[in-house]
């Protein structure tokens, strides 16, 4: 990929970035807007401020409406849950669903904890087995379509990268443009 290319792609793509790209693009001066041949000074402004107003919307927009959302058909994992669904499940069920939760809920934080102390959730398997592990099956339930919408954005709230590989990618493309 050319560099040129790439930097017209991030421009195209900025609503949809995390915040952390955007963080690190704007730290060496990247200039997200590019002036039309015949777009006055003040137009240019004019459009950004637009832009910028629909990103601010959608992203309140989705803030507003995943806030709280609980995994469907997720059981509490507080110790006074009942363990009677409305689904049937019998009391095995409910059991292992409450302690797939937990470990879930267990793990997540860890990776919060990672994530702050490193800036990053890239963990490696010699840094710690079980998150590495944990995230692994994160992405291939994201990959089979298998891990639910909430979780999916949990994870991305953090900035938990789906795609090593691209990340890679991104980050060398990057270092070119710097």
């Amino acid at each position: 990929v050319k560099l040129g290319r790439w930097v017209q792609y991030q421009k195209e793509k900025k609503m949809h970035m995390s915040d952390d790209r955007k963080q690190r693009l704007d730290s060496i001066g990247f200039v997200w807007a590019v002036r039309e041949k015949n777009q006055s000074p003040k137009q240019e402004k004019t459009v950004e401020k637009s832009r910028k107003k629909r990103e601010d919307c959608i992203s309140s927009d989705l803030t507003t409406n995943n806030v709280g959302l609980a995994d469907e058909g997720a059981l509490s994992s507080s110790p006074s849950s009942s363990l009677t669904t409305t689904t049937g499940q019998t009391r095995k069920q409910s059991d292992d669903k409450q302690q797939e939760e937990h470990e879930w809920e267990k793990l997540f934080k860890q990776l919060q904890v990672y994530q702050l102390q490193h800036g990053d959730c890239r963990v490696s398997g010699a840094q710690d087995p079980e998150l590495y592990g944990w995230i692994t099956t994160q992405r291939n339930k994201k990959k089979t379509q298998t891990l639910s919408a909430s979780r999916m954005q949990r994870l991305e709230s953090i900035g938990l990268v789906w795609n090593m590989e691209l990340e890679e990618k991104w980050d060398n493309m990057f270092q070119k443009l710097q």
